[in-house]
């Protein structure tokens, strides 16, 4: 799919404050117009409430309600049905991690393992994976030893597949990484969340 040109016209102040927690998250670059029009090339994304209040002047529009705006950002970012997800795990005294759909970050920050689980089994439901590949840097301590046994065990049992990854030269921002552009500015500077990135990119 081409990403296309995005513009915002939500009523329902909820459902705007989802949409843009969702955006920000994917990275969607998007307009607010003063009205709700858009041009031949862009899409418009509107609500339930904007449709019956405002004269929608535009042939290319999406209605997005509470349960389907990430997989309207989905599309929206150019992200396939049926994605591969990639995910990768730093693991410390907090578990860093950066989330990817065919390539494109999703997601990223710190998580406990009950987060990740209940993250990666929203993105389940929404996105319906082709598959789920993890890649976790093999930690040296006895305590992540056991917190990487722990994890690996919750991944295998919602269906992902486990992959343990020499975490040499992960902390080194990646050429790839860089051409990420403007969204992994701040990663690059942390060097938990962009060893997670680096380990996620990884072939093998």
């Amino acid at each position: 799919m081409i990403r296309v040109r995005v513009k915002v016209f939500i009523y329902n102040p909820r459902i705007f404050r989802l949409f843009l927690d969702c955006a920000r998250r994917y990275g969607l670059e998007f307009s607010v117009p003063d009205t709700p029009s858009c041009a031949k090339e862009e899409v418009l994304v509107v609500d339930e409430e904007a449709i019956k209040l405002l004269n929608i002047r535009c042939g290319n529009y999406v209605i997005v309600n509470e349960s389907n705006i990430e997989s309207i950002i989905a599309k929206l970012m150019g992200i396939r049905e049926s994605p591969v997800i990639t995910v990768g795990l730093d693991l410390g005294s907090k578990i860093a991690y950066a989330i990817l759909a065919d390539n494109k970050l999703i997601d990223f920050g710190y998580v406990t393992t009950e987060d990740l689980i209940s993250k990666l089994s929203r993105l389940k439901r929404v996105l319906n994976p082709k598959k789920i590949i993890t890649r976790i840097g093999m930690p040296s301590s006895d305590e992540l030893i056991n917190k990487l046994k722990e994890i690996s065990e919750k991944l295998l049992e919602i269906g992902a597949e486990v992959y343990i990854v020499n975490e040499e030269r992960s902390s080194s921002p990646s050429k790839l990484i860089r051409s990420f552009g403007d969204i992994t500015g701040n990663l690059i500077k942390n060097k938990d969340i962009n060893a997670a990135l680096n380990l996620a990119l990884r072939v093998s």
